[in-house]
């Protein structure tokens, strides 16, 4: 586990200056895109958790009218629009990919697609478009729920090194099996009797196969303890980073629907800020000081770019928040207690680097 000097150092390099120049967007631009008359919360936590995560706008598109009216009732922060009208039989690629970017008058600095977005044919073409689109436009793309099922019914995968897939374990199993990577679904599966170091030593063997397999920019193994694997940034770096994120006092037992799309938002939100962060020209402070433990975990980190520090953060950040909400409401707890207490945590980041 981490010391907490080396959590502040790592947040630090992470999260974007707050200053009296700043401006609307200076924090970041996320697009949602998810949804569905069944599933209209999902892309809402997504999007709910960039925004306290930092994020300065988050835009959320959806398939359906229906669901983008529910969420505008949900929350007047989202800038929420469908693109039901687009959806024609006959809809080629360039249509829909002007109708889901032409139309923004403000760039996207990460794109997270799939919370919520159901399994209808159209959401296949949906993210073969929107995944293509990043790639060639370099803008990363995360890849949660529905939008990985879509992804691995495509019979050419269109990602590449600017997507990050976020499966949890059943998800995951699906993908090894896309590229032929046995994996032990009952054993990753199971309870405490399989916890330690066995399990952990299964579990990065396969993510690390499957990553190579994959050649993906990162994978987010949602967990009890989240295993994520990195492609290093540096061609000539060799083996894939990986690293895993912990849970730390107080310990979260309750596994509520919808904190995989808190997650995800707040993977957005990061991976956001490291675009905010290349506009700027440079980290906000690349000084380790005299921290051992921080300058170590930086250099491993520091392999994989803004994946890592973006990845390693909104996995600390979602498992702090979710060990507070359980402290205070225990099985009681609910993704909405979950989602209150994320500005707070990055409020005790921030108080660090202010």
């Amino acid at each position: 586990m981490l010391t907490n000097s080396a959590i502040q150092y790592i947040a630090k390099s992470v999260l974007p200056p707050l200053l009296p120049s700043s401006t609307k967007g200076s924090s970041g631009h996320l697009l949602v895109i998810g949804g569905s008359p069944h599933y209209n919360g999902a892309p809402v936590y997504s999007a709910l958790s960039a925004l306290r995560t930092g994020v300065d706008l988050v835009s959320l598109i959806t398939l359906d009218d229906s669901t983008a009216s529910v969420i505008k009732s949900k929350s007047n922060e989202i800038m929420c629009r469908s693109i039901e009208s687009s959806l024609l039989p006959n809809t080629t690629h360039p249509q829909l990919e002007a109708a889901i970017f032409a139309e923004s008058s403000r760039p996207y600095d990460a794109v997270v697609i799939g919370p919520g977005l159901g399994r209808r044919d159209i959401v296949k073409n949906l993210v073969h478009t929107v995944v293509t689109y990043c790639e060639a436009h370099k803008i990363t793309c995360v890849i949660d729920a529905d939008g990985i099922w879509a992804l691995l019914s495509l019979s050419r995968n269109p990602s590449g090194s600017h997507t990050v897939l976020t499966p949890n374990i059943g998800e995951f199993c699906r993908i090894a099996q896309s590229v032929n990577v046995e994996v032990d679904y009952d054993f990753l599966s199971r309870g405490e009797e399989a916890s330690g170091e066995e399990k952990r030593r299964v579990a990065v063997l396969a993510i690390d196969a499957v990553q190579r397999k994959l050649n993906v920019g990162a994978i987010v193994l949602k967990g009890y303890a989240d295993l994520v694997c990195v492609t290093p940034t540096d061609a000539d770096a060799g083996e894939n980073v990986l690293f895993e994120c912990t849970p730390c006092p107080p310990i979260n037992l309750k596994r509520c629907g919808g904190i995989g799309d808190v997650l995800s938002g707040a993977i957005g939100a990061f991976l956001a800020f490291e675009n905010c962060k290349c506009r700027r020209g440079g980290r906000r402070d690349e000084s380790k000081g005299n921290d051992d433990a921080a300058e170590s975990e930086f250099g491993k980190l520091d392999k994989g770019g803004g994946f890592g520090f973006g990845c390693w953060a909104a996995c600390h950040l979602v498992k702090r928040a979710s060990g507070e909400a359980f402290e205070e409401r225990g099985r009681g707890m609910s993704a909405d207690d979950v989602l209150s207490r994320i500005s707070g945590v990055v409020k005790s980041f921030d108080d660090s680097v202010l």
